[in-house]
């Protein structure tokens, strides 16, 4: 999945496609916040050093409060701090940082 979803990203195609679209906005599914959120879960597990740095560079992929969600659960203290923030909850953000406190808002 990292592999395919840097290719999207890195605006590379496949030479020989898999399947010709007829609408590639409408049909792309890589696109969707739901696979960035998959992914973002599998980093969460396999690689989860990455997560913050991965959620920074990539703001408009994924739907904050799911992506929240998910990170609670995997207890990526760095990540939900900058989940917080981006959606504006800087006590929360905060509290976080300083006392490794979540709030579930």
């Amino acid at each position: 999945m990292k592999t395919t979803i840097e290719l999207r990203e890195n605006g590379s195609q496949p030479t020989t496609p898999l399947k010709t679209l007829s609408d590639p906005k409408k049909d792309d599914t890589l696109s969707t916040s739901e696979t960035y959120e998959q992914y973002i879960s599998l980093m969460c597990q396999f690689e989860p050093q990455c997560v913050s740095a991965y959620l920074k560079a990539k703001t408009s992929r994924y739907d904050i409060q799911r992506t929240l969600r998910i990170c609670q659960k995997y207890e990526l203290t760095d990540a939900q701090a900058f989940l917080f923030e981006e959606e504006g909850n800087l006590d929360a953000a905060f509290d976080l940082l300083i006392n490794g406190k979540f709030f579930n808002h």
